[in-house]
């Protein structure tokens, strides 16, 4: 994963409709197509990983891209607060 696909991750489920809670209500109610669902448990995997902890990729990624260390811990706590709701 690049430190854009890490940026644009955190900034769509961190950011979206307001914040990381809106974000998950909103993609799980986009789910209607149940043919994509091993793309997306993939997708989902993934992204926990990468964002598993505050020193794993994502969050690193995001500072990175954003030149702000304050932005990895955000990061990190946005997506665990986004992932919180998503049962995948």
């Amino acid at each position: 994963m690049k430190d854009k696909d890490s940026y644009d991750i955190y900034a769509v489920a961190g950011f979206y409709r307001g914040g990381p809670k809106a974000a998950s209500a909103a993609f799980l109610a986009s789910l209607t197509n149940a043919g994509r669902e091993k793309a997306i448990r993939g997708a989902l995997r993934e992204i926990r990983d990468a964002f598993s902890s505050e020193t794993s990729q994502g969050p690193v990624a995001v500072a990175r891209f954003m030149g702000s260390d304050d932005a990895r811990l955000d990061s990190y706590r946005r997506l665990k607060m986004f992932l919180e709701d998503i049962p995948y």
